[in-house]
């Protein structure tokens, strides 16, 4: 496990399957607590977890809400949202 402090914070680095991990555990306090962050990182790295939203919303879902504003806001982009979305939900 290699948890460091610099500049006052403490930072993670760690590789799994030659992809290299790292970055800073800004709410520990001691090494302890950054070791046990760490550890929750691997954890959700192993779990295919890491770096993916939590939320259990579907784009398709909040593509449609931004385009419903879109539209509210200026009927002359509706086409060109739509256009839009289209090529990013198919």
């Amino acid at each position: 496990m290699a948890v460091r402090k610099r500049g006052g914070r403490w930072h993670f680095d760690f590789m799994i399957k030659r992809t290299r991990y790292r970055g800073t555990i800004a709410e520990s306090q001691t090494k302890h607590e950054a070791k046990d962050a760490e550890a929750a990182i691997r954890r959700e790295v192993f779990e295919g977890t890491y770096g993916k939203p939590k939320g259990d919303d579907i784009f398709a879902e909040y593509a449609e809400v931004i385009l419903c504003i879109a539209v509210e806001t200026r009927r002359s982009c509706f086409d060109s949202a739509l256009a839009s979305l289209f090529h990013l939900l198919w």
